[in-house]
């Protein structure tokens, strides 16, 4: 991985000195490495059989939902698969939302916006996991 900067800049070194690097010149460099787990194919891609399927009363798909300041937002989701076992809810969003879960498939998303995220947009995007 490779940091570059926006626009020509001046970096001061901890002796005293400086270094000019420009916006094609790599700040900094760091090794990445990549491992990945192909788990065998399952017979069936349906919904509901090894994939899991939300349930009501799961949000749909790009759902909207209005949350006030400094009130908790729950967000209820269920989710099945008659072949596998549901092992995990993963999610991106908010900092402080928080997740919690009542048993198999059975997830609660909580969050309280504040003052500040009022009037904006703030997007929670969520996966069930399966094995």
């Amino acid at each position: 991985m490779e940091d570059f900067p926006r626009q020509d800049i001046v970096l001061l070194q901890l002796d005293g000195s400086s270094v000019q690097k420009v916006t094609n010149e790599a700040i900094s460099k760091i090794p990445i490495q990549f491992v990945l787990k192909v788990d065998p194919a399952v017979p069936s891609c349906t919904e509901g059989v090894y994939l899991p399927r939300f349930l009501s009363p799961t949000p749909d798909h790009e759902s909207e939902i209005l949350a006030t300041v400094n009130q908790r937002l729950e967000i209820n989701i269920r989710a099945e698969a008659t072949q596998s076992t549901i092992s995990e809810l993963l999610f991106s969003g908010p900092r402080d939302v928080v997740k919690s879960s009542q048993g198999l498939g059975i997830f609660t998303l909580t969050w309280a916006p504040s003052l500040l995220e009022n009037g904006e947009s703030h997007p929670i995007c969520f996966v069930v996991q399966s094995r």
